[in-house]
Parts: C-alpha cells; sequence; structure tokens
C-alpha cells in the first residue's frame, strides 16, 4: 500500500469567516452546566472547564494555523439564555487558559532548575572521574568507579539535553496553545 500525504486544509474542517478573517470552533451545548467539569461545584468565574470539552478545544487549536485568528462560538438554546451567565462563563473560560498558561509556567520553571542541577552534578561527576583516573594506584575498585562516574556525568548530560531539546520545545508549544486560546474571542449563538 503506498502512503499517501494528505494534507488537510482546515477551512475544510472548520467555519471561515472571509468577511472576518477568522476560523471559528464550534461547541453546541444544551445548556451553560455543560461547559464545566460535572464535579466542580466552584464560584462560577472559577470553575475548571469539562475535560472532554477542554481536549476538543485543545486538538482544535492544534489543527488551526497558529497565527489564524480563532473565535470559540458556543451554541445554546434559545430558552435558555442568560447574558449574565454568559458573561460569567466567558470569564471562566478565560481564568481556566490562564490557569493552564500558570501551571505551564511552574513546569518550565521547575524543568530549567532540574537542567541546572543536572548540569552541575554532570560536571561534578566528570571531574571527578577526571581526578580519579589520574590516581597513580589504579586497582580495579578505582577502575570500576571511575567508569561508573563517567557514565552517570554523561547520562546526565544525556537527559540535560533531552530536556532543552525535547521537553522544553513541548512546553513551549503548550504555552503557545494555551496563550492563544486566552486571547481567542468567546461568542455565543442561540437556537
Amino acid at each position: 500500500m503506498l502512503k499517501q500525504n494528505i494534507k488537510l486544509d482546515p477551512k475544510s474542517l472548520y467555519r471561515y469567516s472571509d468577511e472576518k478573517l477568522c476560523f471559528f470552533i464550534d461547541v453546541q451545548l444544551d445548556g451553560y452546566r455543560e461547559i464545566y467539569n460535572e464535579w466542580d461545584f466552584s464560584p462560577l468565574y472559577n470553575r475548571d472547564i469539562d475535560e472532554d470539552l477542554a481536549k476538543y478545544l485543545n486538538n482544535c487549536y492544534m489543527e488551526i494555523p497558529f497565527k489564524a485568528k480563532t473565535i470559540i462560538s458556543i451554541s445554546v438554546p434559545k430558552e435558555v439564555e442568560d447574558k449574565t451567565r454568559e458573561e460569567k462563563s466567558i470569564e471562566s473560560f478565560k481564568n481556566y487558559f490562564m490557569y493552564l498558561i500558570r501551571l505551564k509556567n511552574k513546569d518550565k520553571q521547575t524543568l530549567k532548575k532540574r537542567m541546572i542541577y543536572y548540569l552541575v552534578l554532570g560536571i561534578g561527576l566528570l571531574s571527578l572521574a577526571n581526578f580519579v583516573e589520574t590516581i597513580q594506584i589504579m586497582g580495579n575498585y578505582v577502575k570500576i568507579l571511575s567508569q561508573g562516574l563517567f557514565v552517570g556525568g554523561w547520562v546526565l548530560f544525556w537527559e540535560l539535553f533531552s530536556n532543552t531539546f525535547f521537553e522544553l520545545n513541548d512546553i513551549r508549544k503548550d504555552l503557545k496553545t494555551y496563550y492563544k486560546m486566552y486571547y481567542s474571542d468567546i461568542e455565543y449563538s442561540y437556537r
């Protein structure tokens, strides 16, 4: 079987407005309560978004070009229209996205601290291994110790490079997505 490179045009997946030059992420709900996690009874402005809705939004943002303007369009039945709840839910969306940004920034800081720890400890182990290797009385135990220190130092350097080029990049990508979500407009429509 031949593999085909199929590129999907986001305009074929999401509603696009040539007038506003933006993509719409359409969400249909039966009521405002469906926006939130069913187990979270915090005040409206501080509630977590429903896990499935959050995953859906995240996947949509991954498919839509990063620089494209995006609007989250939430459709609810006309009977449940409530402007106050609408405003509070928009505020809760913004609070939730800012919460995700704070969590990712905390992860980023933790990762950077760990990277510094790996760097210092790796340099220390390699320096100690070099020092141990210079000892004149090289018995088997000293050789094994020296080799173990070299291996430990290089393993820590591998972790440092792995964190720098892979994990830190993933965190930056997530942060960009969360900022895009935060700055997206949210509008309600009624059916």
